[in-house]
């Protein structure tokens, strides 16, 4: 079902789906600031849709800060350095998926 509606979402948008990863964050987990590095990476866009996040999943891209509720999907430029924190007592669960843009984002107006 999950991949049903990542499939179709890429298709919406247009692209090739890349690496789908279901990740959970321990409570009180943390992510340490990193940049995801090479090829792959640098020509894909990253997306998170948040399963289970009982309080929201604070995530820091650049200098901008957001916090990511249950049933939202976002994008983030995973080529900035990024770091995630769970602040519940609870698992946080995240579908992590990368799509190959039609158009790379290096290329775009």
């Amino acid at each position: 079902m999950v991949m049903n509606w990542v499939e179709e979402f890429v298709a919406e948008i247009g692209g090739e789906l890349g690496r789908v990863n279901i990740v959970r964050l321990a409570p009180k987990g943390r992510v340490y600031s990193h940049i995801d590095h090479g090829e792959y990476y640098r020509l894909r866009d990253r997306y998170h849709l948040v399963l289970q996040s009982q309080s929201g999943s604070w995530m820091k891209c650049g200098s901008e800060e957001a916090v990511m509720h249950k049933g939202e999907l976002w994008w983030f430029d995973n080529k900035q350095p990024h770091e995630a924190f769970n602040p519940s007592e609870q698992w946080r669960i995240h579908i992590i998926f990368n799509v190959l843009p039609e158009v790379p984002i290096s290329q775009s107006i």
